[in-house]
Formats: C-alpha cells, structure tokens, sequence
C-alpha cells in the first residue's frame, strides 16, 4: 500500500512539471507588422474602380451569359409564399407550415436563379419529396 502511494506520487509530481516552465521565457511573436501603410496612395483608384461598376457588365463569362438579366424585378421570397398561401385558399396547419415555408422558400429561390433548368430530374425530386413529407 505504501508503495503504491510512493508510486502514484511519483508520477503526478513528474506529469505536473510536464506542464511548467522551469526556465523562464521571453515571449517572442514571430508576426511582424506590414512595413506598408495599410490605406496607400491607391486607394483612390481602387474607389473610382467601385464608383465605375455597373452590374452585369464585368469582363466574365457568366456576366456576357447572363447580364441581360442585371436589374431584373424579381418577387421576394415572401411574395411567393403570399401567392402560394392564396392560390392554396385556406390556412396551413401549423404542423406543416415549418415544412411548407421551408419547401416554397427554397424553391422560389431556385428557380428565380438564372442558372435554372427545369428538367426531368428535377420534377421528380420535387414530386418524391413533396409526396414524402405531405
């Protein structure tokens, strides 16, 4: 029994200075701050760069394929519940209205997305899901 106690206090006063300097230290940071000023002489430039944007009209494939589209009035996603609350008539059961909220958000939002292709596929995700969870 005493041994076994000379034992255990032998490896907690080895285990606890693990955790201790015995030395002391000097703290270093090996970061150095930049030499150059953060706001330079061309931040002007970089402004009228940001004054000068028109959306839809930058230098990349997606803006030549879709910036026709820059502007567009598009319905917010609470419009579109509004019109699927009243094309339905009569309340959502408060049960299902987490589950239909999250459903007409999330399909409005795609399908307002330019990218958007209605397919096969598609259609019968929805119809799977919509059977699944009603």
């Amino acid at each position: 029994m005493k041994f076994s106690r000379t034992v255990a206090l032998a490896i907690i006063a080895g285990s606890a200075s693990a955790f201790t300097s015995t030395t002391p230290s000097t703290r270093a940071s090996s970061l150095k701050m930049s030499e150059t000023p953060f706001f330079t002489s061309d931040i002007a430039a970089a402004l009228d760069k940001e004054i000068q944007y028109a959306p839809g009209k930058a230098d990349t494939d997606f803006a030549r394929k879709y910036g026709h589209l820059a502007g567009a009035q598009i319905r917010t996603v609470g419009e579109a519940f509004k019109q699927f609350t009243d094309i339905l008539g009569t309340p959502i059961n408060a049960l299902y209205k987490g589950i239909c909220t999250d459903l007409v958000g999330s399909l409005h939002l795609i399908v307002v997305d330019a990218r958007f292709q209605r397919d096969a596929v598609f259609s019968l995700g929805l119809v799977s899901s919509l059977n699944l969870v009603l």
